[in-house]
């Protein structure tokens, strides 16, 4: 998770980040869903993160799922009940989504640059 601000050069500064490994997709991709363990562990983590997040009070969240929540079968159930019980929405992503997604991280920490498509002989 990412804490961070826009300055007035429109670029992101990062002030805090956090991390939490929980690979959804080792077991739905096996079993088609998210099972009840996992969706506690999931609601742990999610938990853990948003208390870190407290202090800052004019924050924005926003909690999105990947290509796993995705791909189980039980993903709007899951959605709802996490939304239910941390008081946010969630929202899935899709394969094309998550791509923009990482592009932009990636893009906000970049210098400005151009990118050519210039066909060869």
């Amino acid at each position: 998770m990412i804490v961070g601000e826009l300055r007035s050069s429109c670029r992101l500064c990062v002030l805090e980040r956090w991390s939490a490994h929980l690979r959804l997709g080792d077991s739905v991709f096996e079993s088609g869903e998210i099972s009840e363990q996992l969706f506690q562990q999931l609601l742990q983590t999610i938990q853990g993160l948003l208390s870190k997040v407290h202090k800052y009070s004019d924050l924005k969240l926003s909690i999105t799922a990947a290509s796993a929540m995705c791909s189980a079968k039980n993903n709007a159930e899951t959605a709802a009940l996490i939304e239910s019980i941390v008081g946010y929405p969630l929202k899935i992503l899709s394969g094309a989504e998550e791509c923009q997604c990482l592009t932009d991280g990636v893009k906000s920490f970049l210098p400005p640059f151009m990118v050519l498509d210039y066909p060869l002989k």
